[in-house]
Parts: structure tokens; sequence; C-alpha cells
């Protein structure tokens, strides 16, 4: 996958998906915890409980904990959980089915090129290989919760 094109473009509107929830599957949360072990937390709404899948719970300020509002966003490229290296992207996974879709809630959506696009796309796919179903239909339950004004097929 190419470097993330957004380290520009998230800096105009200051991280705005950032404040949004982030679900973090058992692969994300193994990757952060090589780095920053205790500096996050991951909330199952279903079960109450600490697992996976479940959304990275925000600090006081109700923002990523990772999200610093004079520097950004401070995690590297490759401890960046999935959700977060794939947006203003996004799938639903149905019947064995995935359909990816551009989300308009990324205020510079149109300025993303198609290259990276499909880029990306083809990096999500390989990805989700490794995903479980449990975690597919997470996913894919937090993104049918947007509404379909929202979604651009691709």
């Amino acid at each position: 996958m190419t470097k993330n094109i957004f380290r520009v473009i998230c800096k105009k509107c200051q991280g705005k998906c950032c404040r949004a929830t982030v679900l973090l599957v058992q692969k994300d949360v193994n990757q952060l915890n090589r780095k920053y072990k205790g500096r996050f937390k991951v909330i199952n709404e279903e079960t109450g409980y600490e697992e996976t899948p479940g959304h990275m719970a925000h600090n006081e300020k109700h923002m990523c904990p990772f999200l610093e509002e004079q520097r950004g966003c401070v995690l590297e490229e490759e401890y960046k959980p999935f959700d977060c290296r794939f947006f203003p992207l996004a799938f639903i996974y149905k019947n064995n089915n995935l359909s990816f879709y551009l989300n308009k809630k990324c205020s510079y959506y149109m300025y993303i090129p198609k290259s990276w696009i499909i880029q990306t796309k083809k990096w999500a796919e390989e990805q989700l290989k490794s995903w479980t179903e449990k975690e597919k239909l997470a996913y894919s339950k937090d993104v049918e919760s947007y509404p379909s004004s929202q979604l651009i097929p691709i």
C-alpha cells in the first residue's frame, strides 16, 4: 500500500474522522500492543467487555487517544488500525461478498486520487483474508448504520 495521502488532507480538517468510532479487530490490537500497550482500550458495546471486535475507547476529550491537537495522529503507519488506514473507504460483507464504498464523511473525498482508491481496495482485500467472519460482520454492521447517501459504491 502506498504511503497514506492523508498526512496532508487530514491536517486541513484537523482529523474530524478521528473523533468517530474506530473498530479494532484482534490483529489491530496485537499491532498496537507492540508499541502502545496501556495507551488505549477496546470496548465491545454488545458484550460490555474489553474484547475484539470492538471500538477504541475515546479519551476524556472524546477523541482517539492517538490524536494530538498540534501533531494530528501520532501513530506510525505500520501501527494504524485497519479502520484508520482504510478510511474514507468502507466495505459491507454479505453472503461471502465484499462491496466497497467511498465514505463522503471525509470532507475531502472528492480530491482522493482514483489510483489510491484502487490500490487501497486491493490492499484491503488482502488484509481481510485474515479476518474472522465475526470481525467482517462487526465492521459491516457499523457501515450499514451510515445513511446510504453517505456511501458511494466503488
